[in-house]
């Protein structure tokens, strides 16, 4: 049973979804579930979201809740992650959270969320880290230590992003660049930006790892006494 005083996964839904607007729509929600939580939360962020779900039973709910509550801004439809039926490049965001770690091939899931990913868009995926597998029993041997080298072959320099519980890596899609187009590139600004709108406070340094969340917040509050 989850300890819900202390695990609470809105706030980093929140800060993904703040992340993707900083990309731009359309958006695509890989396994989103019957809460297609992540997808309402970029939906209401003012994107364009299509979520997807193998289970006819959770896109079903889904589907109910979307007409009750977004109506069109967000698109809820039965897709296999391995096989999306959707062309090359159609999104700009594309994101699972914590949905690798129960895919039967991850690496074909990734294969196929970085190949309807338009150029300099972004993948977005967020998994538990070891803390958060403690709060909620969740046994996955670890999958967020293997996102790495599954991630390797796609992105060379994806941007990290931990939480109490969770860790989120921010990949942009490989274009080629010169190195006049590198400042024009928005995955770091985006992260800074999505960090500042949930949190109140600017992390002034990469990577925007917790420890410097919380001295931020310190410093804000010290500020302020």
């Amino acid at each position: 049973m989850i300890r819900e005083a202390s695990y609470d996964a809105a706030p980093v839904r929140a800060r993904v979804a703040a992340i993707s607007q900083g990309y731009g729509g359309p958006a695509l929600d890989i396994g989103t579930g019957a809460c297609a939580c992540l997808a309402v939360a970029m939906a209401r962020n003012g994107l364009r979201v299509t979520a997807v779900d193998h289970a006819s039973s959770a896109v079903r709910m889904a589907q109910e809740r979307a007409a009750g509550q977004l109506g069109v801004d967000l698109d809820v439809r039965y897709a296999e992650a391995t096989h999306l039926p959707f062309p090359n490049g159609a999104y700009r965001v594309v994101a699972a959270f914590d949905v690798l770690c129960h895919a039967a091939e991850p690496a074909g899931v990734l294969a196929e969320m970085f190949r309807v990913c338009a150029d300099d868009g972004a993948v977005i995926i967020t998994e538990l880290n070891p803390a958060g597998r403690e709060v909620t029993r969740h046994r996955d041997d670890g999958f967020e230590t293997q996102l790495p080298a599954l991630l390797a072959p796609h992105c060379q320099d994806c941007q990290q992003v931990h939480d109490a519980f969770h860790i989120t890596y921010v990949c942009r899609r490989e274009t080629h660049v010169s190195i006049g187009e590198i400042t024009s590139i928005p995955t770091a600004p985006a992260i800074i930006n999505a960090i500042r709108a949930t949190t109140g406070v600017r992390i002034n340094e990469l990577p925007a790892t917790r420890e410097r969340g919380r001295q931020a917040l310190e410093e804000r509050s010290n500020a302020h006494v």
